[in-house]
């Protein structure tokens, strides 16, 4: 399969208050392709996520997706286009009970989603369907937010820490169904300190050190 450059960055530039994160970035993110992205904790990981995903507007520079300016989407159709998985899965979820979660997109605009019952399977919370979302534990958590995640069939998938609070059980699982994906030409940015999770998934590594991306590792 031919690489497919789903997501561009050009020359970005970004700036908090305290300092200039982002020097001049020239980055390909790929179709069919797992890239793992390192980096000292302040580095900017989540931060550049953001921005690829449209949250975060204020720079300088291009972000294409798809061959479109992200800045030219609406988040909502960004949503269609890019799955997103916070680091912190209590941002994510915001519905009563798990069932709620998986379906609450669907009460809306008919988007063909994945059958919620089948990804709550996969991530080993079936048992939970009728389950309060605040009572759930925090791998409980980030395992529903992965699977809402994947509900959409997103073409990318950003997944920002996936396997904190996950036992070796659930990793496991989510390697393989991150595999699979990836196999069937699902592109994924995925943040992580977790080097196991790099070994079992990743085909190359870069790392963000001193304002900009250098390839770290190919696997």
């Amino acid at each position: 399969m031919n690489d497919i450059d789903f997501i561009k960055i050009k020359n970005l530039t970004y700036s908090t208050k305290d300092k200039e994160l982002f020097s001049k970035i020239n980055w390909d993110l790929y179709l069919g392709k797992c890239t793992m992205l390192i980096g000292e904790n302040g580095s900017g990981k989540t931060t550049l996520s953001k921005i690829i995903i449209g949250i975060i507007k204020d720079y300088s520079g291009e972000v294409f997706l798809n061959g479109k300016l992200v800045n030219n989407y609406t988040l909502a159709e960004i949503g269609k286009e890019v799955g997103y998985c916070f680091q912190n899965p209590d941002k994510q979820i915001f519905n009563p009970t798990v069932k709620d979660e998986m379906t609450f997109v669907n009460r809306f605009i008919d988007y063909g989603l994945t059958d919620y019952k089948e990804l709550l399977k996969q991530f080993n919370i079936e048992h939970l369907s009728n389950s309060k979302t605040l009572t759930l534990s925090q791998g409980e958590k980030r395992r529903l937010a992965l699977a809402t995640t994947f509900l959409l069939n997103p073409k990318f998938l950003v997944l920002d820490e996936p396997t904190s609070g996950l036992d070796f059980k659930n990793r496991s699982q989510l390697y393989r169904i991150i595999n699979s994906l990836r196999d069937k030409g699902i592109g994924f940015l995925i943040i992580t300190h977790d080097m196991d999770l790099v070994n079992n998934c990743g085909d190359i590594v870069y790392e963000i050190k001193d304002r900009g991306i250098k390839i770290a590792k190919k696997i």
